[in-house]
């Protein structure tokens, strides 16, 4: 058999893409990968049965695996399809998954703490132009967050996205407050490998008190939500405590704003 005729045979017939996991076959030997079989709908065959997309056939529970075919794939040479949905790439599966981290159309979690959406990475910037419009641009490396005592009293607050753009790359330096512990961090507009390659410094000073807390550590990928930053350790953490000997006199329009004091987050970037 041809490289050609191999490849057809070993396709799904569903998404005609060769399956990068698992193949499961029906009672009649029909194959379908593992990622169309999740969204195979119930069928009238059996209670909760799955319906086979080349017939009125079952599934066993759980159903069978191809075997066979999963290892020739595995032990081929043929160019595979990034399972990012619309992305039409193929490559060797050694190339794949540097590609899949980086690719445009990966899902990432909006930067605004506020936001529970994900989106395509290539649409992230039309996402913030439609939905937060009210988003700050940083023009220097401080942000100021206000105080109020209705703040003070929060346990848990995400504040609107801040963005600052430095060397040609857009960051997202991010004050949010969970279960009582005030966190800031900086993610940046990229992948995981390139974020990498950027650290920064945050400072939070209260210069008549000559009391200050440093934190140095990498910036966050685009790629990773809030559970997952906080996981990773890479954040400067502050009590209420802290936070309520660190705050100063906010500006008169502030004042009159009604947040009264603020406290001040400097940072700087460095690239590794």
């Amino acid at each position: 058999m041809d490289a050609a005729k191999l490849r057809s045979y070993l396709e799904c017939p569903v998404c005609l893409m060769l399956p990068r996991s698992n193949i499961f076959f029906c009672t009649n030997g029909h194959k379908v990968c593992e990622s169309c079989f999740k969204k195979l709908k119930v069928g009238a065959v059996g209670e909760a049965a799955k319906a086979c997309p080349q017939g009125d056939c079952t599934y066993d529970k759980p159903p069978r695996r191809a075997r066979d075919a999963e290892a020739m794939i595995e032990n081929s040479d043929f160019n595979l399809g990034c399972s990012r949905p619309g992305c039409h790439v193929e490559m060797k599966k050694g190339e794949l998954d540097a590609h899949e981290i980086s690719c445009v159309f990966r899902k990432v979690p909006c930067p605004d703490m506020s936001c529970d959406k994900k989106v395509q990475y290539k649409w992230l910037d039309l996402h913030f132009k439609e939905k937060h419009k009210d988003s700050t641009i940083l023009s220097r490396p401080i942000l100021n967050s206000l105080l109020n005592e209705h703040v003070m009293t929060r346990s848990n607050l995400n504040r609107a996205c801040i963005i600052y753009q430095e060397a040609g790359f857009v960051f997202y330096p991010t004050l949010v407050i969970k279960d009582g512990i005030w966190y800031f961090w900086i993610k940046m507009k990229t992948d995981q490998v390139a974020a990498a390659s950027w650290s920064y410094h945050a400072e939070c000073e209260n210069v008549e008190l000559e009391l200050s807390v440093e934190f140095t550590g990498s910036v966050q990928p685009v790629d990773l939500g809030l559970e997952e930053i906080i996981e990773t350790g890479r954040y400067m953490a502050l009590i209420k405590h802290t936070v309520m000997k660190l705050r100063v006199r906010g500006s008169d329009r502030d004042v009159k704003g009604g947040y009264p004091e603020k406290i001040m987050i400097s940072f700087k970037l460095f690239k590794k």
